[in-house]
């Protein structure tokens, strides 16, 4: 039993270990990329010059969910927050809309920039799945009036499993799906849920969280040139040559190597990515922390371990919805 007990500590100790040194690596490599070359003109993985939409269920989400987001972004981007309700479950509505003003204004976001909704049909209440076309409407009059271009909401199991987080993003991705095949350039992003042993194993699922990224990436990338290869053969890429003597069809060949990197000088398909992985410094790590501080009536003895303990506090996996 003791040698059980020495072997799972030992191989979690040098789990920890070997995560903390890949982090401390990631970040150098990040700052020393940043430093070298002007990562805003030339990294494809960042969102930059956009309106981003945070649309969250509770005051109180921003922090424990979208932190490494929201730090990320607002160097590039104009940030606005879209509560959908109070969270005044328990009576405390009133409160909870000054502490996510005092939140934000710890994560460099105006105030003003801040819109708590008072709906009747969207009372917080974890058991009750909130009218998606409610929300739906909500967020278009609030796209349309703000010059929204990008949604960051949860994702179809919100994180938690919390009702209200799921009917966040059916609301959004009901919104998406209306615009249809028209030439409006609103794009969603949805943060992805992850098995409950990795939600609560905070810096031990780095290693993993970026080779699922890479993984990710790489997908996309070999879509977008399927994509390309196709656009190109529609475009007379292809031609036919006489009829195979034992199909009697005719053969295609490709005449699309005559083209000098025809498919790196494609121009690509989507301007902004398809995946995005935000790690936090310790820095924003700790500005996160302080940000969740403005939260007193939401600071019980589970959310004190679950700050400390979350990957989400740290990291954040975003996948936009097509």
């Amino acid at each position: 039993m003791v040698a059980l007990l020495l072997s799972l500590l030992t191989t979690t100790t040098l789990l920890f270990l070997f995560s903390y040194f890949f982090y401390r690596y990631s970040l150098y490599s990040t700052a020393k990329k940043a430093r070298l070359e002007n990562v805003a003109q030339r990294d494809e993985g960042i969102l930059r010059d956009r309106s981003i939409l945070l649309v969250i269920a509770h005051p109180d989400d921003e922090c424990m969910f979208f932190g490494p987001t929201l730090l990320s972004l607002s160097e590039r981007n104009d940030i606005m927050i879209l509560c959908l309700s109070s969270g005044n479950e328990q009576g405390l509505g009133e409160e909870r809309k000054i502490e996510i003003e005092q939140s934000c204004r710890v994560f460099g976001i105006d105030e003003s920039l801040v819109n708590v909704e008072e709906h009747p049909a969207l009372q917080d209440n974890p058991k009750e799945l909130w009218n998606t076309a409610v929300i739906t409407d909500i967020l278009k009059e609030y796209v349309e009036k703000n010059g929204i271009d990008t949604i960051i909401s949860f994702d179809e199991r919100g994180v938690s499993g919390h009702l209200n987080h799921i009917a966040a993003f059916h609301g959004a991705n009901q919104l998406i799906a209306s615009y249809g095949n028209q030439t409006t350039d609103v794009h969603f992003y949805k943060l992805k849920t992850v098995n409950r042993f990795r939600k609560y194993i905070s810096l031990l699922d780095l290693p993993y969280a970026y080779y699922k990224f890479y993984i990710a990436k790489k997908c996309s990338k070999n879509q977008q040139t399927l994509a390309q290869i196709q656009k190109i053969s529609n475009g007379n890429g292809f031609h036919y040559s006489q009829p195979n003597k034992n199909t009697k069809k005719p053969r295609p060949v490709s005449t699309a190597w005559k083209r000098k990197s025809l498919l790196s000088v494609s121009p690509p398909l989507t301007k902004v990515p398809d995946c995005l992985l935000f790690v936090s410094s310790p820095e924003q790590y700790k500005q996160t922390l302080d940000a969740m501080k403005c939260h007193k009536t939401q600071l019980v003895w589970f959310r004190r371990l679950y700050v400390k303990f979350s990957r989400y506090m740290i990291i954040n996996n975003l996948e936009r919805v097509k």
